[in-house]
């Protein structure tokens, strides 16, 4: 679709593979994965937000460096809160 919806140009944002060197196919298609469970997880906390008329505490950003870090860490960081 050349980046035309809003879910894929949130994802391309901040690539995980942008930077990779490796070339298994196993690897990209698990980091899309993921990619597209944090775009997904980012798109449906700013709907909770604005459905009940709530400030988000985070930017696209920060949500996932967030939920990145909250993966890496497993049960150190807890984003649950938000």
């Amino acid at each position: 679709m050349n980046d035309n919806d809003k879910a894929n140009q949130l994802r391309l944002q901040y690539h995980m593979m942008r930077f990779s060197q490796n070339n298994k196919w196993w690897w990209a298609l698990w980091l899309g994965g993921f990619e597209v469970c944090v775009v997904n997880a980012w798109m449906m906390y700013q709907w909770y937000h604005k459905d009940h008329d709530l400030e988000m505490v985070y930017n696209h950003y920060d949500f996932v460096k967030a939920a990145s870090k909250a993966y890496l860490t497993s049960g150190q960081h807890n984003i649950a809160f938000i």
